[in-house]
């Protein structure tokens, strides 16, 4: 007796790829809107829908792109029957958009710091995934526009793939400072900007701890350069203002081990930003005006779907990077340039003392609990 009913084998022959397709498209979202939110979330309910989106998510895409594969050329089902391969140039399209699924949002290029050592593994993924996706768009080449439309997308997707690999190499070996910041240290010594002061002693001690983070293979930095901030978090601080650059540096630290910070706050990765978020956004346009394929409206639908979700994603993502304190970093850099110094004038106070930066809450071990064999609480509330 065969354990799997008869219709749900023959549902999940007509939507398989389908299911896939919006499942990784759903991930994404999650890992965008939950990925950098555990740092100052400290619930287990997070950190397991975290965990459970960031293992998820490549096996879906890749297998997703395996099926895509395996599609017979001339011959498709849509809601139990046979359509003419008109909707094949739809997944074609769906193809470099698992490539962008798999190159994942910025908030979280790594669960945990060991992820971080296998940028080799991500690296060869993009070279079999990038393969998979031109054979998928080979195989069902027609002389049509929404072909076309693929090398744009296949480009996005090829950046976001490689700027993961590229992020998760970074935070191992390449350092992550802004060099020559004395005189902006200068300059905002007499400036009344609310937090900016606090911004810059946290930087300053993040560059000179970083190189004591546990694996890291950072170069040293010079003695006469990491002798002098440590007596800037002296200089005019309260304990509360101790506190408050501690966060700031914690979360610059968390930015270079889980995140894409290593790379997007660079003059290449700005530029691999803007092409991507260009490439994107005009696939979604021709898509619009593009002839599409007669009897496959639920395709054109998906389609849709994860297009404008892309360009979306790709928004929100590049405004996380204009209100972050990297960027915040960069405008202090180039306060010179009349426009920088307006928006930094705007942005640093609206986000700098308003921005959630930890939970508030750590774990401790109450030793006299724990010989009375009373249960001790794992995490308590900091006051």
């Amino acid at each position: 007796m065969d354990p799997i009913p008869g219709w749900a084998e023959r549902l999940w022959d007509v939507w398989d790829i389908r299911i896939l397709v919006l499942l990784s498209f759903v991930l994404q979202i999650i890992l965008t809107s939950l990925g950098s939110r555990r740092k100052y979330i400290a619930r287990i309910w997070v950190r397991i829908i975290v965990w459970s989106a960031y293992l998820m998510a490549d096996s879906v895409a890749t297998f997703a792109l395996g099926n895509l594969s395996q599609v017979s050329n001339s011959v498709y089902k849509q809601n139990g029957n046979t359509s003419n391969s008109g909707n094949t140039a739809l997944m074609a399209l769906w193809a470099p958009l698992l490539l962008l699924h798999l190159g994942g949002p910025d908030t979280i290029t790594a669960y945990s710091v060991e992820d971080n050592q296998l940028w080799i593994r991500h690296l060869l993924g993009l070279a079999v995934q990038a393969v998979v996706a031109i054979y998928v768009i080979l195989r069902r080449w027609t002389d049509s526009f929404l072909f076309y439309l693929t090398f744009p997308l296949f480009l996005a997707g090829i950046i976001k793939y490689g700027e993961r690999a590229w992020a998760l190499r970074s935070s191992m070996r390449k350092p992550l400072y802004m060099n020559d910041l004395k005189k902006e240290v200068e300059y905002h010594s007499t400036t009344n900007i609310p937090g900016v002061k606090l911004l810059l002693k946290a930087f300053y001690l993040f560059d000179d701890f970083k190189p004591q983070i546990v694996n890291r293979h950072f170069p040293c930095l010079s003695s006469s350069r990491s002798k002098e901030p440590f007596s800037l978090p002296k200089d005019g601080c309260s304990s509360g203002d101790v506190f408050k650059i501690s966060e700031i540096e914690l979360g610059f630290m968390f930015d270079v081990l889980y995140t894409k910070s290593t790379i997007i706050y660079t003059r290449v990765g700005c530029i691999f930003r803007i092409i991507s978020l260009v490439c994107i956004v005009y696939v979604l346009w021709g898509f619009s005006f593009a002839t599409k394929p007669a009897h496959v409206d639920v395709d054109i639908a998906i389609t849709y779907v994860l297009l404008a979700g892309a360009v979306l994603l790709e928004i929100r993502a590049f405004m996380l990077v204009i209100c972050s304190d990297w960027a915040i970093l960069w405008m202090i850099k180039h306060h010179e340039k009349w426009l920088v110094a307006q928006l930094l004038r705007v942005l640093a106070p609206h986000y700098l003392g308003k921005r959630r930066r930890w939970s508030n809450s750590m774990g401790q071990f109450n030793l006299l609990s724990y010989c009375l064999c009373d249960e001790p609480k794992k995490l308590g509330r900091s006051p």
